[in-house]
């Protein structure tokens, strides 16, 4: 480094040190961008204001997939979800003492269609809102697929959410990474 850019960079090192409200500035700023970041991944609205609301049986694109809404059922329990999750959970109760579900179990079934050129071997993040809370899905075919996905396959996955008792979902939102932000679709429940 040249011996001028040197001691710049030691000045600007000093200001810093000298002054802590500068870095108080910069960690503020980071948090700032931090909250904007996630808002933007969770609420459609600030990522798809123009696409209205989808219903029960209709198909919406995001990202590499057509989504088709086939079926919600709420006020479900243990008994009611795949015995390999069923498997799962109940290890995570046996070794945690968890109450499972916490209030009770939205399993939603989707037709997932690859649109994409390639194979695909990750699911669409969902998340469920209730009143002014949303929930992560928590099991079944959230985040990958047991085999590889191929373009224009169609396939049925379930997602299972779980929310407090109750209370009736009022939304369905779908997720895809996209290289400046997120795609978004919306289910009205």
């Amino acid at each position: 480094m040249p011996p001028l850019r040197r001691q710049r960079a030691r000045a600007a090192a000093e200001r810093v040190r000298d002054n802590p409200w500068m870095a108080v500035g910069v960690a503020l700023v980071t948090v700032v961008g931090l909250v904007l970041t996630i808002l933007a991944i969770w609420f459609p609205s600030v990522l798809n204001d123009d696409n209205p609301p989808l219903e029960l049986g209709d198909t919406g694109k995001v990202g590499p997939y057509s989504v088709t809404l086939s079926n919600v059922k709420c006020n479900q329990g243990l008994k009611d979800v795949t015995p390999r999750l069923r498997k799962l959970l109940e290890k995570e109760i046996a070794e945690t003492g968890a109450k499972i579900p916490k209030g009770q179990f939205c399993i939603v079934r989707v037709y997932l269609r690859n649109d994409g050129n390639s194979s695909l071997f990750d699911t669409p993040n969902a998340r469920i809102d209730v009143r002014i809370n949303y929930y992560p899905a928590s099991g079944g075919d959230t985040g990958t697929v047991q085999k590889p996905f191929f373009p224009d396959e169609r396939i049925q996955a379930t997602y299972y959410f779980d929310i407090p008792k109750d209370v009736s979902p009022t939304a369905l939102r779908f997720a895809w990474p996209k290289r400046n932000g997120f795609d978004a679709l919306v289910f009205k429940l």
